[in-house]
């Protein structure tokens, strides 16, 4: 489940707002697997594939379903 800032973040994303998603993004707790891949999807979609790849590593991916999600997004060779 997203945390608070994250669901905020989804909002935010979701409307194309990205100058206000990617501060909250950048200054928000990852607090658990959705949170880290929201993160991922809203740098990918703004069109920032380098911090993309600058989250691979940072998180510690718990469920099989955020690891398989998280390599479509940067590859199976990242963590």
């Amino acid at each position: 489940m997203l945390s608070h800032n994250f669901s905020e973040v989804k909002k935010l994303r979701s409307a194309g707002n990205f100058a206000s998603a990617l501060p909250l993004v950048h200054s928000s707790k990852i607090e658990s697997d959705e949170d880290a891949f929201e993160a991922m999807i809203c740098l990918f979609v703004s069109g920032n594939l380098e911090a993309v790849l600058g989250q691979v590593g940072r998180h510690e991916w718990k469920s099989q379903w955020s690891r398989n999600a998280s390599q479509a997004l940067v590859g199976p060779d990242c963590p």
